[in-house]
Parts: C-alpha cells; structure tokens; sequence
C-alpha cells in the first residue's frame, strides 16, 4: 500500500516538474518575444497609414468627428475609437506602438495559455512573422483581428454561458477591417449548426435564445458597412468597378481553382504552386469529418481570392489574417473533438491538415526575419529623418511644409508638430482627404505659387518637399499616382522653379515610396 502511495506521490510530482518546466520555458519564450518586439519597435520608422489613424484620433473631438474623418477611409470604427479613447486621456504620440504591442502581447498571452495545441506550435507560432512583427511592431488594427479571434474559442468553449460575451466579441471582430467580416459570417453559422445538430429539443425557445446574439452580431456587421462602404465623392478605391458578372464568376473561379495565387505572400514565390496548392487543400480536409468547419475554411479561401481580385490585391497583413482565422477554427475544432474517438481516416486528415498549418508557419518564421531584418537595418520611411532635421534646425524648427505628393508627409506628424499645408485641397492638415474635393491636377507652379502664398500670409519659412524625383531628369513630363493624381510640369516651370528655390535636403534612403527632396524659398 505504502509502495503505491509512493509512486503515485512520485508520479504526481513528475508531472508537477514537466508543468513547472513548460510554464517556465513559456515565461522565457515570451520574454524572449517581446524584447525582439521592443527592439525592432525602437528602430522602426512609423509610415503614413500608422501614423494616420494616429491623426484622425487626434483630430477628432468627439465620435461623430471620427465618423466624418473615417467615412472616406474605408476603414471601420474600432481601431480608431481605441487610439481617440487613449489619445484623450494621453495626447502623446506613444500611444500608437503602445497599443499596438500591448494588443499583440495580449493575444500571445492568450494563445500560449488557453489553446490546445502542443508547446513547439506555439513556439513557432509566436515567433512567426505575424506576432512577432506584422501585428506587433507594424501598428495596424490587424493585431485587434488576432486579439478577438484567439478570444473566441475560449469564449466558445462556454457559449452556453456566455452566448451574449461571444456574440459581442463577434461584433467588435466585425469592425477591425473589412476581411474580417467573412471570419464573423464563418464563426456565427458554426455556432448555430452546431448547436442546432446536438440540440434535442429545437422548439421556439432554441430559436430565441439565438435571438439577442444574432442582434448584436448583425448590428455589428451594420457598423461594420456604415464606415468602410465608400462613398460616391470618395476617390480611395475603385469599388464596385469589377463588380459585374463576367469579373465575380472569374475571380471565383481563379480563387477555387489557384488559391496559390491568393496567398502568394504567406506562402512565398519560393515554395512551388502545386505544392501550396496541396497544403491548402490539406488544411480545409483537416476538418473532414466536421463538415461546418471545412465549408467555412473553404469559404474563407475563396472570399480572399475574390476580395483580393476585385477590390484590392491583398497584402501580407491582409493575407495573414487567414492564418489566424486557421489556428482559430484548429483550436475550435480540437477542442470541440477531443472528447471523442476518432477514426483512422479523420485522425489522418487532421494530422495532415496540422502539418500543412505548421509548415506554413514555418515558413512564415523566415518572412518575420526577413521583414524586422529590413525595419532594422533600413528605413521604412525618411520622415523619421526630416523630422530630426526639423527638431534641431535654427532656421526651420518652425517651418510650414508644403507637400507633393501629399500623403507622404502623413507620417510626419508622429515626430514634430510642423504645420502641413496641402496644396491640392488648399488647406493646412495632418489627414489628406480621400475626396473629389481635391484637385486631381496639380503642376509645379502651382506648387511654388501656393508656397509662396503661405510664406506671404504666414511669415514664417516654408518648405517645398516634392516626392517626384523625374523632375531632376526630364525638363518636361506628367506622373500619374495613386488616387487618380497628376503631377505636370515643362520646361519654363522648372526654371521659374530653380530660380526661385534652393535645394535644402534629400531624403532619399526609404525602401518605400516616402523619399523626397526639400527646397527652400529664396
């Protein structure tokens, strides 16, 4: 008897070590995580659209302002009511990659301590390129995507207690970004065919108890739609001009049949298109004997590809989210099969359904290095630059900024004070306004006159900082940009221009397009 005691106390202390032992190794991997984050953070130069939102926060003074700044966005609410909320208690530029960590960390937390998976995917996970930089250091409301979908399945778990906690969740996921209302639509018809199919009574009272959720969730869905449908006077994308039967039909062909094509960033150039191929399919057949959870991975694979085709190109943030999505349903799935038997056809499946996960992340670990690679030794944007430039200049520590093209100068902000003046809307800012509003035609001499009207009025310096360096090749030419802009000029011009400016700096090291040449006014 006593001899059994032992060995049970042995064995229980076993196991106390080997817990004791993963929770301090855990502890370790996130210390390890967030002083990667930390360090690559302090080298990381913030570009327009982080800075941005950071902008309209600010600039808001009170929500409806929010919806006014954000109706030609094209962005829902979420992300910029956190930063107006913390901008209002705080009104200092840290608050952005305070945020963006802290949410990143959360979802990490919650990852390594409630998911059911084992500790080396976790492990790769967490140092993959989406923790660890894309939603970390990059702050983008995409990190709120990752917090609110590893809320989920937890939440799930107990939905019968907390349907309304899950509901409200799914609602706040709605309004991070517009790829997320497919995850929403995907997660709320698991709910309800699955408790629909293990439910013996399915009388009134089955259907009103889904009632309230579906409200909310549908409410945020609305909100959702509210902000990011653009409007007819906004110039930020082409909606609705591919949406005709012809585009839909082959899009969706080209997403069902070459979903390679769809996730080319997630799963780089390098890995061949059959075998991405492969492990996609792999992926959805892991839920081969959960029909619900393989028609939604599907459904997700396909909704990609046609948003990607006819809206926008998605890019590695965007493509990202899917992954998430996957780990979601994976912890879902597992938690929801666990208590049961499998057969050996569907314990194969899932096997090959995680492998093909895994290598993704994997392959993954190698896009993170190389992206906080590139953040730490190159710049992301020259504003970090100019902005230095500015804080210890005599001369123009004060000066007015007049930009072309204007939205490089939206980054500025994170770094000094200087008034911006954009000439193609005649007005000083921080925000440029993605309206017809502004004037689609703008040429060199309209850009020095307004200069030199600023300088006039205001009595102060101002500086010229152009992003168009052909202008130093060619006496003469057009560019057309983004937004359906044009920038003219001619030969006349350029000399009106050189004889009434001197060059000041250049800026010119970014791997992005956020380089530009400073001219004074002589």
């Amino acid at each position: 008897m006593r001899k059994t005691e032992n060995w049970i106390k042995t064995l229980i202390l076993k196991e106390r070590n080997i817990e004791l032992q993963k929770s301090i190794f855990c502890l370790l991997i996130l210390i390890i995580w967030l002083s990667i984050v930390i360090f690559t953070d302090l080298k990381h130069e913030f570009w327009r659209d982080e800075v941005r939102s950071l902008s309209i926060a600010r600039d808001a003074n009170s929500i409806s302002d929010l919806y006014q700044l954000l109706k030609h966005d094209g962005h829902p609410l979420l992300w910029h009511l956190l930063l107006y909320v913390e901008v209002s208690i705080i009104d200092s530029p840290l608050v952005l990659p305070i945020t963006s960590i802290a949410i990143a960390l959360c979802s990490v937390l919650l990852f390594t301590i409630y998911s059911p998976f084992p500790l080396w995917f976790k492990t790769i996970f967490i140092f993959c390129g989406l923790p660890l930089y894309e939603y970390a250091v990059m702050a983008r409301p995409y990190g709120l995507s990752m917090l609110l979908l590893f809320i989920v399945p937890i939440l799930y778990k107990k939905r019968d207690r907390y349907p309304l906690w899950l509901s409200m969740t799914l609602a706040l996921l709605a309004n991070t970004n517009v790829h997320s209302l497919i995850f929403v639509v995907m997660i709320l018809v698991i709910w309800i065919i699955e408790d629909y199919s293990s439910s013996g009574k399915r009388d009134v009272h089955f259907f009103l108890r889904f009632l309230a959720p579906i409200v909310i969730v549908f409410l945020g869905i609305a909100l959702n739609l509210l902000f990011t449908i653009p409007r007819e006077d906004s110039i930020v994308t082409d909606f609705g001009k591919g949406m005709n039967i012809q585009n839909i039909f082959s899009s969706f062909f080209a997403a069902t049949f070459h979903p390679d094509k769809t996730f080319y960033k997630i799963i780089p150039y390098f890995i061949p298109s059959y075998l991405s191929i492969t492990l996609l399919v792999a992926l959805i057949l892991g839920f081969y004997k959960k029909p619900v959870y393989l028609f939604s991975a599907a459904i997700a694979i396909i909704s990609f590809g046609v948003l990607f085709q006819i809206i926008y190109e998605g890019d590695y943030r965007h493509q990202g989210l899917f992954i998430i999505f996957m780990i979601t349903l994976y912890w879902m799935y597992q938690e929801q099969s666990c208590k049961r038997v499998s057969s050996k056809l569907e314990s194969t499946l899932y096997k090959a359904g995680f492998a093909s996960l895994s290598l993704i992340i994997l392959v993954n670990i190698l896009v993170g290095i190389a992206n906080i690679n590139s953040d730490i030794t190159s710049a992301r944007s020259s504003n970090k630059e100019f902005g230095q430039f500015l804080l210890t200049s005599s001369k123009y520590s004060n000066a007015i900024i007049v930009a072309e093209p204007d939205y490089i100068m939206e980054s500025l902000p994170y770094y000094v004070d200087n008034l911006i003046y954009f000439p193609r809307e005649h007005r000083f800012s921080n925000i440029v306004s993605w309206t017809t509003k502004s004037d689609n035609t703008l040429s060199l001499k309209d850009l020095l006159l307004n200069a030199e009207m600023i300088q006039m009025n205001q009595n102060r310096p101002v500086l010229i900082v152009l992003g168009h360096f052909s202008i130093l090749e060619n006496n003469e030419g057009e560019i057309n940009y983004s937004y359906n802009k044009v920038f003219n000029w001619d030969q006349k011009q350029v000399e009106l221009f050189e004889s009434s400016t001197f060059l000041v700096a250049s800026f010119n090291f970014a791997y992005t397009d956020e380089n530009y040449l400073v001219y004074g006014l002589k």
